[in-house]
C-alpha cells in the first residue's frame, strides 16, 4: 500500500523573495510540493520527502485513511525537526506493510539541505536513515534518498526518489515521488501527486509470504486548508499493486499538520 502524504508542509525557504501577496502576514506557507511528505507504504512512507529544512523549530503531520487495493487501513505520524542550521531529523511512527501491517512502528532519518531556491533557484536536500515498518523480520531498513523542489509564482514542484536495502541486502526497494500544487487565495492550496515503488531484484523466499510488491503506484488529486499554524489535508486517488497478481482500487486519506 502507498501512504503518500505527499501532502505537507512548506518551509519555503526563499519565501521573502517568492512571497504571494495573498497570504496575510503571519501565517506560514502550507506547500505540498515542498513540505514534509508522509511517505510512506504498503508501502510508501517516504513519499514526497521534504528538499526544504524547517521554517519553525518543527512540524508535525498525522495521516490516517484506508487502501482498498490492499484492503488495508492506513496510518502515520511524523515530526521534521531542525536540529542545527540545514540538517533536519525526521521521525514517524505507523503502520507496516504485508506481514507488518499489524503493529506500529518506527522509523528515524537525517536530512541535509544542500541548496536553497533563494540563493540557487533550486531546493535540493540528501538524506537517509533506518525504518522498522519495512522489512521487520529482517530488523528493518536503511535507506538512502534525495529530493529537489522549486516554487513558479503560485506554482510548486518536488520530486523526490530513494533506495532501501534490509540489513541482509536481500530485499531492495526503489520508491519515487511527484507532486504538483498551485496555491487558491488565501488558504486553499490543490494539486496533483504520484507516488511509486519498485522491487530492485531482492532474492529474499520470503518474499510472497509477507505479501511483498513488484511495484506499486498511487496517483490523484491533493489539498490543504490552512488556519494559523495549522492545515488540513486531504489526498484520493487510484492505487495499483503488484504482488502474486494484480490488485487495483482507490486510496483516500486525512489528516492534520502544524507549525511550531
Amino acid at each position: 500500500m502507498i501512504l503518500g502524504t505527499t501532502l505537507g508542509i512548506s518551509r519555503d525557504a526563499g519565501a521573502a523573495a517568492n512571497a504571494d501577496q495573498d497570504t496575510p502576514p503571519g501565517i506560514p506557507n502550507w506547500d505540498a510540493s515542498a513540505g514534509s511528505a508522509l511517505d510512506d507504504d504498503g508501502g510508501l512512507l517516504e513519499s514526497g520527502i521534504s528538499a526544504q529544512t524547517p521554517r519553525g523549530r518543527a512540524e508535525v503531520v498525522t495521516v490516517g485513511g484506508y487502501d482498498t487495493a490492499h484492503a488495508t487501513p492506513l496510518f502515520q505520524s511524523r515530526f521534521d525537526l531542525r536540529v542545527v542550521g540545514r540538517l533536519t531529523l525526521m521521525g514517524a511512527v505507523g503502520l507496516g506493510t504485508g506481514a507488518d501491517q499489524a503493529s506500529i512502528q518506527p522509523r528515524l532519518d537525517l536530512r541535509y539541505q544542500l541548496l536553497s531556491e533563494a540563493t540557487s533557484g533550486l531546493d535540493l536536500a540528501v538524506g537517509g536513515g533506518y525504518r522498522r515498518d519495512r522489512y521487520r523480520q529482517d530488523d528493518g531498513m536503511v535507506e538512502l534518498f534525495a529530493a529537489a523542489s522549486r516554487r513558479f509564482g503560485r506554482y510548486s514542484l518536488l520530486a523526490s526518489g530513494a533506495f532501501g536495502s534490509d540489513l541482509e541486502g536481500d530485499d531492495r526497494k526503489g520508491n519515487f515521488s511527484a507532486i504538483f500544487t498551485r496555491r487558491l487565495g488565501r488558504a486553499f492550496q490543490a494539486g496533483v501527486a504520484v507516488n511509486g515503488e519498485v522491487d530492485l531484484g531482492s532474492t529474499d523466499v520470503r518474499r510472497t509470504a509477507r505479501g511483498d510488491s513488484s511495484f506499486e503506484v498511487m496517483g490523484g488529486a491533493l489539498g490543504t486548508y490552512t488556519l494559523g499554524p495549522w492545515a488540513l489535508l486531504a489526498q484520493a486517488g487510484p492505487s495499483v499493486i503488484e504482488t502474486d497478481r494484480m490488485h487495483a482500487g482507490v486510496v483516500t486519506l486525512g489528516g492534520v499538520g502544524a507549525v511550531f
